[in-house]
């Protein structure tokens, strides 16, 4: 792990990197957002691997995949945090043996129910301990996710051994199929990126991780170490782990450094199709009268998870809302000011 100023560290992963390429094999579309300047930065050789990986996966892999590694529940990635604490996350093979043999069964199902998808995460330490079914269906029912995961959720939960036995046997063999043979080009790539945020972050590291992760960063200040782990495969996403009060862990695509550092003059087409949507639309209005954090705007719209990240993604890729953290949760709110400066250049242009 090296050390970039303060508290601010960057590190490198085999096993995260695994994790978010079976991801986007199965959401490669939905990893992808429908703008112009992200269009510039997507890369083609990544495009390629995918396509051809699907062209070859057996009809249960492209199945185990859809369960595991879908943008609505994200179950896979709730492996994240045990990987963390346990030192997992450099090996495959040290991982994987890690997996089959120390890894408890209602460990997995836990990570499920702590991936991020909850109603309120203020109350994460309700979850510390396996939930009891009355807690488990609760929780579940209050999921924005469609009724087939949440079905899912509550199956592994009353089986979590055929979970672990699932989830073990799809990793194991894509990593032996398809990521092993990517292996020495993944890991040039993660020195590559690692000098790259070095680099980058070296003047103005706090405004510049600002605009990377696009949320509010005050409370970096109260943590022992803020440790990036940049992916090849994670496109602009990112995952998150709150790993305990001293540590805070960020898994993201290093297509974000381009996205978000590259000062460009705003696109008033992009921008204006930003607001274009009905659901985007409504989602500013909203915001306009309060902050709301995702969950809260899925319930007042009737929107999934995916759906709800996926709009206020492309806000934020716009600076039209801006994030900010509180204890827990990120909150959004409505950026006036960059809303005032697109309609300015648009009378500008057009009158």
């Amino acid at each position: 792990m090296y050390k970039i100023v303060d508290n601010i560290y960057v590190e490198s992963s085999d096993v995260y990197e695994l994790l978010s390429s079976m991801l986007r094999v199965n959401c490669q579309e939905e990893m992808i957002l429908n703008d112009s300047r992200h269009k510039k930065i997507i890369r083609q050789d990544i495009i390629q691997w995918v396509d051809s990986v699907r062209n070859s996966l057996s009809e249960n892999m492209k199945k185990e995949l859809s369960v595991f590694f879908n943008t609505e529940s994200f179950l896979g990635l709730g492996l994240v945090p045990l990987i963390w604490e346990k030192e997992k996350h450099r090996n495959i093979e040290d991982f994987i043996e890690f997996f089959k043999k120390e890894v408890l069964a209602k460990e997995i199902v836990k990570g499920f129910f702590n991936n991020g998808y909850k109603k309120d995460t203020e109350n994460h330490e309700e979850l510390d301990d396996f939930p009891s079914l009355k807690d488990a269906i609760d929780f579940i029912d209050e999921l924005n996710v469609p009724k087939e995961d949440k079905w899912n959720l509550l199956h592994f939960y009353q089986n979590p051994e055929e979970a672990k036995e699932r989830l073990f046997n799809l990793i194991e063999e894509f990593y032996n199929l398809y990521f092993i043979h990517e292996l020495d080009k993944i890991r040039e790539k993660q020195v590559e990126n690692i000098e790259k945020i070095r680099k980058e972050l070296s003047e103005n590291y706090y405004e510049k991780m600002r605009k990377i992760l696009t949320f509010d960063l005050k409370f970096i200040d109260d943590l022992d170490e803020f440790v990036f782990i940049p992916s090849y495969y994670h496109g602009v996403g990112v995952t998150s782990s709150q790993m305990d009060k001293d540590t805070f862990l960020v898994v993201f695509g290093i297509g974000r450094l381009d996205l978000f550092l590259k000062e460009e003059e705003i696109d008033i087409i992009e921008a204006l199709k930003s607001f274009s949507d009905e659901k985007r639309f409504k989602m500013i209005q909203l915001l306009k009268e309060n902050s709301y954090y995702g969950y809260e705007l899925g319930q007042k719209l009737n929107l999934s998870n995916s759906t709800v990240s996926h709009h206020l993604g492309i806000l934020a890729n716009h600076e039209i809302i801006n994030p900010i953290r509180l204890e827990n949760k990120i909150y959004y709110e409505v950026n006036k000011d960059k809303i005032r400066e697109i309609l300015k250049l648009v009378e500008e242009t057009l009158i």
